[in-house]
């Protein structure tokens, strides 16, 4: 088989026969831009969320923002109004295109790991990868050794694991549905893989440690919304606020923060229920079988609270408060006021097709895994500039179709200029220089009895963390 970027890339036989087409241009932005200031906002809304958000991250001067004065609503965790059961969630996945396992096998490698190091060019440190189907995470060095192994124990699979300052994992998790519970959950393990705790929240897609070390994660909510579909329920993603110790302390909502720029959520519900309008009108009449039992109006896939940022006196689009999000059912990624409840910015739906991993540079710009679903046929990563609504680099394989990840997938901005990128659907990661010359790759060598390799998500910790962690501190 093929690599991601050409059919000799990991062989370094020549200087070009590594690079995709890698695009620095002023010229392929799209306008979907920034919500003008006169939007509504719910300041009810606004103060739950600047409290929340406040007192999470750091401000540039290292000390942390303070709250506004005034009350706070008392914390509250998601609920479930509506009864949606994990296998509607897994029948939803199925009409998404989700598979546990690689879509093909790259039997030119078996049993694999590390099959290209080039160790002058790759950017130090070590990966954590959490391989879904087999319910585990792995540390491992750049040659490929498996320094640290935690499991999510039997019967369960892992959609990401990070790395906390503290040496502990925090991990996405889902219960077999075949298995006695039916559950998506938080989990968070010691350094030597013991259970600290275990929160049940329908927890999905992806967690953030904050500053000041609680933990902000996807989860979600059902209610039926009456300006959206009069019966079927939507399924609202909420980002929820969890201390160290595994106690919910905040929530809030994706579609309230949208709701509160009239022009923008009438524009998302228009476009998903003219894209879903037939198997939509099946479920309200009673065929469960036709389609998802719930409106994913979102299908939010990444979350960041900026945190502090160089930018932010300059442009209140870097705010520490501001919460990025990567809306995937639009084709959209956006940039919230946490502390209005209400979008400031929005790019994509002209441009992505399914993305995955928004996440702000130190440049101020974003970069994302665009999976290129919905008939492009190849994946590729962006870096996108908000003050402009401009692409200003792009990845992508030479030819295209060699580097396609139909579902999740993921893009790491390393130091030194690198990226790393998972291509999950394949089961591979690799390293690229921003001329898109390959430097490293990995292949998951967990399979299935088949050999074929399973689905994950990788990032890269420095060294500074992982070392002390592996020498007992």
């Amino acid at each position: 088989m093929s690599g991601p970027i050409g059919p000799n890339t990991v062989t370094g036989a020549t200087d070009d026969r590594a690079k995709g087409d890698c695009l620095r241009t002023a010229s392929r932005g799209r306008t979907d831009s920034t919500v003008g200031a006169s939007t509504p906002s719910p300041r009810a809304i606004g103060r739950r969320l600047f409290a929340l958000s406040g007192l999470l991250v750091a401000s540039c001067s290292g000390d942390e923002v303070e709250p506004p004065s005034g009350d706070r609503p008392a914390p509250t965790p998601p609920t479930d109004d509506i009864s949606i059961s994990l296998q509607d969630e897994l029948r939803h996945l199925a009409t998404l295109g989700y598979a546990d396992y690689a879509e093909e096998d790259d039997s030119e490698f078996p049993g694999s790991a590390v099959v290209y190091l080039d160790p002058a060019r790759t950017s130090p440190g070590y990966g954590l990868y959490a391989s879904q189907p087999h319910g585990l995470a792995a540390l491992i060095d750049a040659e490929g050794n498996e320094l640290r192994v935690w499991r999510s124990g039997p019967k369960t699979t892992m959609a990401r694991a990070i790395l906390l300052e503290a040496g502990d994992l925090v991990a996405v998790c889902k219960d077999d549905p075949s298995g006695s519970l039916s559950s998506e959950f938080l989990l968070r393990l010691g350094w030597d893989g013991e259970v600290r705790w275990r929160l049940d929240i329908r927890a999905h897609h992806d967690v953030q440690e904050l500053a000041d070390g609680r933990l902000a994660v996807l989860s979600v909510r059902y209610e039926v919304v009456p300006t959206i579909h009069e019966t079927i329920p939507l399924r609202d993603d909420v980002i929820v606020v969890v201390s160290a110790e595994g106690e919910v302390l905040e929530e809030y909502s994706v579609w309230e923060m949208i709701s509160s720029s009239p022009e923008w959520a009438q524009r998302m519900v228009q476009r998903y229920l003219r894209r879903h309008s037939k198997a939509l009108a099946d479920v309200a009449n009673g065929n469960q079988g036709a389609g998802s039992p719930f409106i994913d109006l979102f299908h939010t896939n990444s979350l960041q609270i900026l945190g502090p940022h160089e930018l932010a006196d300059e442009n209140s689009l870097y705010a520490p408060t501001n919460l990025l999000l990567s809306l995937a059912q639009q084709n959209t990624i956006a940039i919230f006021d946490t502390r209005e409840g209400k979008p400031l910015w929005l790019f994509g739906q002209d441009e992505f097709r399914g993305q995955h991993e928004a996440r702000m540079l130190a440049n101020g710009n974003v970069l994302c895994f665009d999976n290129g679903t919905r008939g492009r046929g190849y994946s590729r990563v962006v870096e996108v500039d908000p003050p402009t609504s401009t692409i200003v680099w792009e990845y992508k394989a030479r030819p295209p179709e060699n580097f396609y990840s139909p579902t999740r997938g993921t893009s790491q901005a390393l130091p030194g200029g690198n990226v790393l990128i998972t291509n999950s659907d394949r089961g591979e990661a690799f390293e690229i220089d921003r001329d898109g010359e390959l430097v490293w790759r990995f292949l998951n060598p967990y399979t299935n009895s088949r050999g074929v390799r399973g689905g994950f998500r990788m990032l890269r910790y420095p060294p500074a963390l992982v070392e002390p962690l592996l020498q007992g501190r």
